[in-house]
């Protein structure tokens, strides 16, 4: 009977040390993980900024390269005028 006891005695301290481990190791685990949670949710709120930034940049390159294509259309035909009246000015002579 003795042996019983000790053996469910040693059985129950063991069992209760393994647990402790175990618990331990989860806590520390679970921690590591709302770490890593809040790291990806700043990260994912960077990467969103740093991308709306780059939308932004996007459309005034588009405004921009816009203007300057409108600009070179006007000269264009500016010249394309100039020609023609040169053009009119050497048939006449």
């Amino acid at each position: 009977m003795a042996f019983i006891k000790r053996f469910i005695m040693y059985w129950t301290q063991t069992l209760t040390i393994i647990i402790t481990i175990i618990g331990s190791m989860v806590a520390v685990w679970y921690a590591f993980y709302c770490i890593i949670k809040e790291d990806i949710k700043r990260h994912d709120i960077e990467f969103q900024e740093v991308r709306n930034e780059f939308k932004e940049m996007r459309q005034e390159f588009s405004k921009v390269h816009t203007l300057w294509a409108t600009v070179l259309e006007k000269i264009y035909k500016i010249e394309q005028q100039i020609y023609e009246i040169k053009l009119d000015q050497s048939r006449k002579a």
